[in-house]
């Protein structure tokens, strides 16, 4: 399992469970955006120049990856890095996620939960439990993008992710197939070595 299929796996954990409710926005009319960019439909383009003005820097942006990866500059308090992900071939944005990293820090994934819950409401669906365990809070936006904060655990380092939930099916699928076919290669590959 390659780092971006890691990094997903426990993005689409966020959204297994919000994807039947995203019908039913919380009534917000305000797009979901980043530095000022909406993200619906976005490009890897837009985005790249977005953030190159928000002052993020540059860790990794290679065509060739589904991911780029930047160090926050203390744009978003506790966070380390955003990775941002796109579908392949159109280059649309799927999802975002910030990471907010903890050492035995329980109250982090609350602080989180606040701070989202002041610009957005409460959430639309909360799961888990703050003080032990892994924690789970979703608010779906309009056009079928949602804001999630996780943590998983026994690692108390919270998880901001921001995405439009139809590209990160597509995303989910792509990279599927791409591990799919990689697997496939290797056995052609290995022959009759086992």
């Amino acid at each position: 399992m390659n780092l971006y299929t890691q990094i997903f796996r426990g993005t689409l954990v966020a959204f297994a469970l919000a994807l039947p409710m995203l019908a039913q926005s919380a009534g917000k009319k305000e797009p979901l955006m980043l530095f000022g960019t909406p993200l619906k439909d976005a490009t890897r383009a837009q985005l790249r120049q977005t953030l190159a003005k928000a002052g993020l820097g540059v860790q990794s942006e290679d065509d060739r990856e589904p991911c780029d990866r930047y160090k926050v500059n203390g744009q978003l308090s506790e966070a380390s890095e955003l990775l941002v992900c796109y579908t392949r071939g159109d280059n649309r944005f799927a999802f975002a996620t910030y990471t907010l990293p903890s050492f035995m820090d329980v109250q982090q994934v609350q602080r989180v939960i606040d701070r989202v819950s002041a610009k957005y409401g409460p959430p639309s669906e909360q799961h888990g439990t703050v003080a032990v365990g892994a924690v789970t809070a979703v608010w779906h936006m309009p056009g079928g993008t949602a804001v999630a904060v996780t943590r998983d655990w026994p690692d108390t380092t919270t998880k901001l992710i921001l995405a439009d939930t139809a590209a990160t099916n597509k995303f989910s699928a792509q990279i599927e197939a791409e591990e799919k076919s990689e697997l496939e290669r290797q056995a052609l590959k290995e022959g009759n070595a086992y």
